[in-house]
């Protein structure tokens, strides 16, 4: 335990350095069509099970229209770098929008996840299929010398899905952009100047601390009769 939390003295520390980072609205699409494709979602609806063997539409209202949405959380999503045959990462010659060349990486990322999707009526009948796997691979141009390492994060998300389940061919067209964020990294050492930092201290409530007086109204009780 360090005693004298006051003194600023020379901190040697190891923290991830960001060499490149670059973000993209990434959109994904897919269509699932007719009865049967989407019967292998295997919906379980809010008043029943549906399998592959029954239509999901006995268990909807499709005539009022239904709302189509994915269910996913964005930080569930996995970004990895795809290696290339050589197992190191192409040297492109870049032109900068001033002029200037340089080199950057060519960088491959798949992008990995589940989700779910969610049919609601107009009654109130939800139904939400069974996970669905999602993959991609996008390629960026980065700042990814040989010893970093390349990582990535899915961030928000926008979802345009929308059905058509009233037709003879019914479909459900998904349709999702999010935001990738993708960076080439390697923990260096640092050194910097600091002090150690303790624990605020604690902020204790209980009910007794919270049973005060209300305000009063002064001007008509007790006002200003003597009597009073």
């Amino acid at each position: 335990m360090h005693d004298n939390f006051d003194v600023v003295e020379r901190l040697c520390i190891r923290v991830p350095k960001v060499y490149d980072w670059v973000q993209r609205a990434v959109r994904g699409t897919r269509t699932f069509e007719g009865v049967d494709a989407i019967s292998a979602l295997n919906f379980e609806f809010s008043n029943s099970l549906g399998s592959s063997d029954d239509n999901p539409f006995d268990y909807l209202e499709v005539d009022g229209g239904v709302d189509t949405a994915i269910l996913v959380d964005p930080t569930a999503f996995s970004v990895a770098e795809v290696p290339s045959a050589t197992g190191t990462r192409p040297t492109v010659t870049t032109v900068l929008p001033n002029g200037e060349v340089i080199l950057l990486q060519r960088v491959r990322v798949r992008v990995e996840g589940t989700y779910r999707v969610e049919l609601r009526d107009s009654l109130g009948t939800v139904g939400i299929s069974q996970p669905v796997s999602y993959s991609t691979i996008k390629t960026f141009f980065l700042c990814a010398p040989e010893g970093t390492e390349v990582e990535g994060t899915v961030t928000s998300m926008e979802d345009n899905s929308e059905s058509n389940l009233a037709d003879a061919s019914p479909t459900i067209d998904l349709d999702v952009t999010f935001c990738l964020n993708v960076y080439s990294v390697m923990d260096v050492n640092i050194e910097v100047e600091g002090s150690y930092v303790g624990p605020r201290p604690e902020l204790i409530s209980d009910i007794c601390s919270l049973n005060t007086m209300p305000p009063t109204c002064p001007t008509i009780f007790p006002g200003m009769d003597p009597d009073c």
